[in-house]
């Protein structure tokens, strides 16, 4: 075993140096340099997958680190692909590595803290049956909660049957009033979705679970989460609620050890079934660029057309690597002013409370707006390139903190990720919900890391409050049900 492993870390190392020799040699050639740096950095990302793998076993796709590997891994080949159709507008091979640099470096902490910070002690003790993270109840309830939100919504919007872009514009302006208060019913769709992919297994084997009682409630949670995008002129609602979806189906087969039987029983039609989900989605994203670029007399879906597989899913792949666009077209982050807005990249993370007695108020600081998170979108009349795409983490770091500042705050990020990854994997039992929020919040973070900083929205505080109230909700229940039913346990 240590002389295999020994023989691994010896093969790694001479393909590093051998990728540094070529990283090296390329770089008098302006030519293929930037096809080289690219190449260099999508190896790093994949080498740390291996040493995560390698240290992690099945919890690997739990942590941080994996799923920013991964985003930026499948947003860099979207970009490759961007360029090989002709799709980039503007090139700048300096922009391009310093972009290539900071995702390299992050890789680096990952890799680092990683090795130095202790394994989490995982006890493999959980009885799968247990109810402690929920139950069909509750499932079902919050569904309809979901789903009369969004409709409340999308009947006080005009009740529209495709994207309008009047819709979408009212939302980044003033949000209706009608969305602002149906949002904190319909916000507990996050939570719901994560235990219908935790329970995804107990229905493929037929477990623990009404099954066509967990079907039916799947189908009105993406009907809600469709009524609820097409109410607000928007697709990412759509993509929330699949990785939600994604990430209880990864922790149950990460922290639960299963039979070999029931895992290749279960592990093919769960591929599959994310695998449609993911193509609707990608679907369902350029059918709402295609509507949205025709309602705004833009050009922008014309590259598209004469490349088949790129007209039917081409603005998915924009969506995914359209931000190694817009670092080459916004040219160098301008140092922001932070005094009115403090950091605009974390500024999202202060939405808690309500005025005069929010985090906002009690330090002075104005909450973003449109201009503070995307100031390109007001410069498209003078012909600001990409004006209406979205900008990667590292963008709004820079301008925040300053390069060095940025790669600083970038190591106490991955810090903060490791320690809530080992603090959330280990002492399994009387695992919650609410108690996996944080880690499902930062893997959110890092697998978005590649479009924009959730921590400059408020996804922090709706993951934890609506994971908070199914918790609540459910320890409610279970306590009612067992008071009347002591032998009994919920599905």
């Amino acid at each position: 075993m240590k002389s295999g492993l020994k023989h691994a870390s010896r093969l790694v190392l001479r393909v590093f140096l051998l990728l540094l020799v070529i990283f090296y040699l390329s770089m008098d050639d302006s030519k293929y340099y930037p096809a080289y740096t690219i190449l260099f950095t999508v190896c790093v990302l994949v080498g740390l997958i291996v040493a995560i793998r390698k240290r992690y076993g099945a919890l690997s796709i739990m942590y941080p680190g994996f799923w920013f590997s991964a985003s930026w891994i499948f947003a860099i080949l979207c970009y490759v692909l961007l360029q090989i159709w002709g799709y980039v507008p503007v090139k700048d091979d300096y922009l391009l590595r310093r972009l290539m640099f900071l995702i390299i470096i992050t890789a680096v902490f990952f890799a680092i803290v990683m090795i130095f910070y202790p394994k989490p002690n995982v006890k493999y003790t959980v009885d799968l049956s247990n109810d402690f993270m929920g139950s069909q109840l509750v499932m079902s309830v919050f569904v309809i909660i979901c789903l009369l939100g969004a409709l409340i919504n999308w009947i006080g919007i005009g009740a529209p049957l495709g994207y309008v872009d009047d819709v979408r514009q009212q939302w980044l302006q003033a949000i209706p009033r009608v969305t602002a208060i149906t949002w904190y019913p319909f916000h507990l769709v996050f939570p719901t979705a994560f235990f219908a992919g935790w329970k995804l297994r107990d229905a493929f084997l037929g477990e623990n679970i009404k099954k066509n009682k967990y079907y039916v409630s799947c189908i009105l949670l993406l009907l809600a989460s469709l009524f609820w995008s097409v109410g607000t002129g928007g697709r990412q609602i759509v993509g929330f609620v699949m990785l939600y979806f994604l990430f209880g189906i990864i922790f149950r087969f990460s922290l639960y050890k299963d039979t070999a039987e029931n895992l290749a029983k279960v592990k093919r039609k769960a591929i599959f079934v994310f695998g449609v989900l993911l193509l609707g989605f990608a679907l369902f994203a350029t059918i709402t660029n295609q509507s949205r670029a025709m309602q705004q007399s833009s050009t922008s879906a014309a590259p598209f057309e004469e490349v088949p597989v790129l007209n039917n899913f081409g603005f998915f792949i924009y969506y995914m690597g359209g931000t190694l666009m817009t670092t080459q077209a916004y040219g160098l982050p301008a140092r922001r002013d932070l005094s009115d807005t403090g950091p605009v990249s974390f500024n999202g993370m202060l939405d808690f409370g309500f005025s005069p007695f929010s985090l906002y108020d009690v330090l002075g600081i104005r909450r973003n707006d449109a201009l503070d998170t995307n100031p390109e979108r007001a410069l498209e009349q003078d012909g600001q390139d990409l004006a209406m795409g979205t900008r990667n983490i590292y963008y709004d770091l820079e301008a925040d903190f300053g390069f060095e500042g940025a790669i600083f705050v970038i190591l106490i990020l991955v810090i903060m990720s490791q320690f809530i990854f080992n603090a959330s994997v280990s002492d399994l039992n009387n695992k919650n919900i609410f108690k996996l929020s944080l880690i499902v919040f930062f893997i959110m973070y890092w697998q978005y890391s590649q479009q924009l900083s959730l921590m400059m929205h408020t996804q922090f505080k709706w993951t934890l409050t609506s994971f908070a109230l199914w918790s609540i909700f459910h320890a409610i229940t279970r306590k009612r049900v067992h008071k009347i039913l002591p032998n009994t346990r919920q599905a």
